[in-house]
């Protein structure tokens, strides 16, 4: 079992405009309030932005290869 973390962010204090789709801004914005190292997502708007900030845009299983 992989240990547990959590972290509180408040939502709303930050604002992006990214990507080609601006309904995705809102999990970049997430993970900034929360200090996120990545994001994990098979959606292919948010998958080619790649990069934003230090956190890494990912599909799931390029994450579970990171794990081993």
């Amino acid at each position: 079992m992989y240990p547990r973390r959590g972290v509180l962010g408040k939502l709303g204090t930050h604002k992006v405009n990214i990507g080609r789709d601006g309904d995705d801004n809102k999990f970049i914005e997430t993970a900034l309030a929360g200090a996120a190292n990545c994001v994990i997502s098979e959606d292919k708007d948010l998958l080619v932005v790649k990069e934003y900030e230090n956190i890494v845009i990912i599909k799931p299983a390029e994450f579970l290869k990171l794990l081993k």
